[in-house]
Parts: C-alpha cells; structure tokens; sequence
C-alpha cells in the first residue's frame, strides 16, 4: 500500500481523533472555514480579499482558538474508507460550533419592564464588566454594617487632624487615652460639626474663639504651647549627654 500525504484533524475537546481529509479537498476545506470566519464569499476565500475579523483579534489568534488542530503525516489506515463519510459530518459541526462562538454577539438591550428602570447603563455590559463595576461600588463605601460611610477626599488638614487624633496621648500627660488600633490613616470617616446649644449660649465658650481645625487648636492654646516647649527642651538636653561618635571611615581595599 502506497503511503500518501494527509491531513489528520483532532478534535481537541474529546481529545481523539476524528478523520483524515486527502490533500486535494484541503483548498475547499480553507475556503469553507474562511468564508465563514470572515463573512465573504467562498469563491472569494481563496483570494484573501476583503478579510475584516473581529476588532482586536488576528487571523494567527482566530486560527489558534479553533478546536480543529491540523497535523501532517504520511501514513494510511485500513479504516479510512469506511469512516470518510462520518468524520466530515463532525469536522464541519465543530467548525460551525467555532465559527458561531468566534462571531461577535448579538445583545438584546431592550428588555421587558425596561421603563421602569431609572439606569440603563449596564444593559450592555458583560458579567465580567459588571463585576468589576460592582467592586468599585462596593469600595467606596464602609459597607451596609458602617452604614454606607463613605470614603472623603483626603486633603491636608484632614490628614493633620487624623495624624494628632492618633498621637492624642502625647499631648496631655495628666489624661489616658487608649492606643490607636490601626497604623496607618483610616480611608472611611466622617467629620462632624459641633453645634452649641440656644440654652447655653452665655455660658459656653465663646464661639467666635473657635478655630477650624485641631491644628489652630493645639497652636492657639497656651497651655498645650508650654507643655510641648517643656518637652522639647528635654529631649533636646536628653539629647546633648548622649556621646558624639563620628562616622567610621571605609577601609581602604587590600592590594
């Protein structure tokens, strides 16, 4: 028996193989898969003219993704004759069932009860693209349990006020304040603003004396002003008793 040169196609989801095609019916095998894939013509397939695949993907991706795998040997089996037939019918299901994956979808945007929607910017979007639209919701907020406490834009008064709001037992040595839980600057908090009462309004303090931040605070009150020169004058005294050592010099390299 002569060998002869074929085509092996594998289908690689059931992982066997399927049938074998002579080297002649190849060309109507390739025009067949690109008028399909490219939408034209298949007495125009073999010129290659007017391709136009989906946008972003080549024709190396788009052949790459077929579950056909192609492969070339030189040997003949007994049963090739019987089963020509049968393996055609599957090889063209499998490429129909490609082909039909690979064509851009057809979405159906108009739904029923869509007038009583008050959005209708993610009827197009895909579950990948909602998920990521959901996390970034999620992120901007504490969650239901905090009650939707949202996250505020971060400026620089703020960050002062949090960062003596952490370091808040350094600055009254008479008065114990619990150690901060976190570190770093908290991202979700809200600030509030103190209201004096119609009541006491002869008696509270004068509101007028009020500053806008506890930085203007801290910096308009004279007590806090001395007990902070106080301990930085024995830290700087602190300081001075400790021994100067100088800078060890590198050792020169040995020749």
């Amino acid at each position: 028996m002569d060998t002869e040169d074929k085509l092996v196609f594998i289908d690689t989801e059931a992982t066997k193989e399927v049938g074998t095609v002579e080297n002649k019916e190849l060309n109507d095998l390739i025009a067949y898969i690109k008028s399909s894939l490219f939408e034209i013509d298949p007495n125009e397939a073999e010129k290659e003219k007017k391709l136009s695949l989906p946008k972003g993907m080549s024709i190396k991706e788009a052949l790459d993704k077929c579950p056909i795998q192609v492969e070339f040997f030189k040997k003949k089996s007994k049963d090739d004759s019987k089963r020509e037939g049968k393996f055609k019918d599957k090889l063209i299901n499998s490429l129909d069932d490609y082909l039909e994956d690979l064509r851009p979808k057809n979405y159906k945007f108009i739904t029923d009860g869509i007038e009583t929607k008050t959005d209708i910017s993610t009827l197009g979007m895909s579950e990948n693209q909602l998920k990521k639209l959901n996390r970034k919701e999620r992120e901007k907020t504490k969650g239901a349990k905090w009650f939707n406490m949202k996250a505020p834009e971060m400026t620089e008064e703020l960050k002062n006020d949090l960062s003596i709001l952490q370091m808040r037992s350094a600055l009254d040595p008479k008065h114990f304040y619990k150690r901060s839980e976190m570190k770093a600057l908290p991202k979700y908090f809200e600030v509030g603003q103190v209201i004096d009462s119609p009541v006491e309004y002869h008696n509270s303090k004068d509101v007028r004396k009020r500053k806008r931040t506890l930085v203007d605070e801290l910096m308009a009150d004279a007590e806090f002003q001395k007990f902070n020169k106080k301990k930085y004058q024995e830290y700087a005294a602190e300081k001075q008793k400790q021994p100067h050592f100088k800078k060890p010099k590198k050792a020169k390299p040995v020749k």
